[in-house]
């Protein structure tokens, strides 16, 4: 099932049985017919949200589709989790706190030579620690409107519509917007032109 989540989420201000909702993408087929149409909307929730600590691990989220919404009926589904984990903190704040350091210590040695580097380095490093601790690297998240991918693991007793709701239900899910592609600009005079027969680094005659 390819969907489209309407709410924005993180690791980090995300609790767990947070509901969420949105729409199917994608028409879902069992034995010829279409079985969950595209349009009908769908409610889940938040199964699992971890938060990156302040210096160190990863943020995580896992979701979980709970019922699908068409014709006019609810009908539950199982679904697998969509699961997502941020960025490794560990790195960025040993990174943090070595750097800050050594900007520390450069700046306590000008202003006081080898006992000012120590301090600068302490200070520095303390500040580097702050910095990780204050950033949201690290948590897993998810943007409003975002497209997932969900499978069904069980069986779900549902309801063909007709095709006038088929229609109806399909005429409300926005369709990716083409672009034309136009070819690149040949070269100005002087630059290599690409003729084969020429070989590249050679000029164009004109």
């Amino acid at each position: 099932m390819r969907v489209r989540i309407n709410q924005g989420m993180s690791s980090k201000n995300t609790a767990p049985g947070t509901m969420f909702d949105g729409m199917v993408l994608s028409d879902v087929v069992a034995g010829g017919s279409i079985a969950i149409p595209r349009g009908a909307s769908f409610q889940g929730t938040v199964v699992d949200s971890h938060t990156a600590g302040q210096l160190a691990g990863k943020g995580e989220l896992k979701l979980q589709l709970t019922n699908v919404s068409f014709g006019g009926k609810v009908y539950p589904v199982a679904t697998d989790f969509w699961w997502h984990q941020g960025v490794d903190k560990t790195p960025n704040t040993v990174g943090n706190t070595v750097g800050l350091a050594g900007v520390g210590a450069l700046i306590g040695a000008v202003a006081g030579g080898g006992v000012g580097a120590a301090v600068g380095a302490g200070v520095g490093g303390i500040a580097g620690l702050g910095v990780s601790s204050a950033s949201g690297r690290g948590e897993a998240s998810l943007p409003p409107e975002a497209i997932v991918i969900f499978h069904l693991t069980q069986p779900a007793d549902v309801t063909t519509v007709s095709q006038a709701e088929l229609n109806r239900l399909g005429a409300g899910v926005p369709q990716p917007q083409m672009q034309r592609r136009y070819p690149p600009p040949p070269p100005p005079y002087g630059y290599p032109y690409p003729y084969p027969y020429y070989g590249p680094g050679y000029y164009y005659p004109r």
